[in-house]
């Protein structure tokens, strides 16, 4: 009996081993392996900022519009993002704006920005399909999103409670870039009511941006409150392997891999909120969309649209607060590379108590609030792992 007992505890043993060489293993496997060469440099705002900003009507441009979803009682804030773009930069290339509203402007609101944009003005009413509920949605359908709402504000999720702030988001991770307005358009660079831009820019971000053929720029990264999308993750993975996507890098930086045995992961955590059917969650890290420049191309494309279609029919914008910005950042890990996405790391960006302050003097004339709140950088440090040859 004595012998048995022995054997038992050496396959106990050796079966354990197994097991955590296996989870060693797996976690491994999420490591980035950096590239040989940055992949994503700045535009060389510091030199350039240092040679002159001079543009005039000759210098190149792109078929390009400035875009803010705005309202009228957000005048003020409006004209604030407005005025500092124009003073840091848009005042040399006067680029034309597009202004998007769900209920109709007032004429105050479209005078006071028509007299402040260099550039023209456009005021587009958003088409009522594309803001709500989607079509086809019966009303039990609403009144369990209404029910879900009121639930998820009790937990304390922001803007929960708030069927507009739902209908945003949809907006902007499915129908923005169908506005008749933009249809003229190729490039667009969202500008946020009450965001300010605190250092010049001394280059065209959308000739730089199509010049190295990069689809997306941002200035923040953070994360994402978990709570208000936990089924997004999987939704959109399992989506992934239902077109035998391969994942890049870049996909792999939004990871955290479980430690858990296989059995646990794909049986037990694959449960678990912002979890895929291995059981490895999505680290909560994306892009903070109220800045971005991009192609329209990219969200106009068979497989966004595809996509998009797909998570709707879900109802997750409304069932969930599925935020556009973790939309916008899980669809372009899964389906660019990453050195089509840029930083603009020299671009002094603020919205509400976050900001992005250029460091060790790459930025151009920086007025930047001494004080205010700096984004951590760890969840930029995670996704700049695929594109920088060492660590920021």
């Amino acid at each position: 009996m004595h012998i048995y007992r022995k054997y038992a505890l050496c396959a106990a043993f050796a079966i354990l081993v197994l097991v955590l060489l296996e989870s060693r293993q797996h976690v491994r496997s999420f490591q980035v392996a950096r590239p040989d060469r940055n992949l994503d440099e700045g535009f060389g705002a510091k030199e350039r900022c240092e040679g002159g900003m001079s543009a005039n009507a000759t210098t190149p441009r792109e078929n390009a519009v400035i875009f803010m979803l705005a309202r009228n009682d957000e005048l003020k804030d409006a004209l604030q993002a407005v005025r500092s773009l124009e003073k840091h930069w848009n005042h040399r290339y006067q680029y034309p704006y597009v202004f998007a509203n769900n209920e109709p402007w007032s004429e105050a609101f479209k005078q006071a920005l028509t007299q402040t944009v260099s550039g023209t003005a456009t005021f587009e009413t958003i088409p009522q399909h594309m803001w709500g509920f989607r079509n086809g949605t019966t009303f039990a359908e609403q009144q369990q999103a209404i029910d879900n709402m009121a639930a998820m504000a009790k937990k304390k999720i922001p803007h929960a409670a708030n069927l507009e702030y739902h209908n945003m988001c949809r907006f902007h991770s499915g129908f923005f870039y169908d506005l008749p307005a933009l249809a003229s358009y190729d490039w667009y660079w969202r500008v946020e009511p009450d965001s300010r831009y605190t250092c010049d820019i001394p280059y065209d971000p959308f000739v730089e941006m199509a010049a190295h053929k990069k689809v997306y720029g941002y200035a923040i990264a953070l994360w994402e409150v978990g709570s208000t999308a936990p089924s997004l993750f999987r939704t959109i993975d399992d989506y992934r392997l239902s077109l035998n996507l391969q994942p890049s890098s870049l996909w792999t930086t939004l990871h955290d891999a479980s430690w858990g045995p296989y059995a646990l992961r794909s049986l037990g955590l694959s449960a678990l909120p912002s979890r895929n059917k291995d059981g490895d969650a999505w680290n909560l890290c994306h892009f903070w969309s109220n800045f971005e420049i991009a192609p329209l191309a990219f969200y106009r494309s068979n497989r966004y649209r595809r996509l998009f279609e797909h998570l709707d029919q879900t109802g997750g914008f409304h069932l969930e607060r599925w935020g556009d910005a973790a939309v916008h950042s899980l669809a372009l890990a899964m389906f660019l590379q990453p050195e089509e996405l840029h930083w603009f790391g020299d671009i002094g960006y603020k919205h509400k108590d976050l900001q992005n302050c250029p460091s060790f003097g790459e930025g151009c004339g920086c007025e930047c609030d001494s004080g205010e709140e700096v984004v951590d950088g760890y969840c930029l440090a995670r996704i700049r792992e695929a594109v920088d040859a060492a660590a920021l």
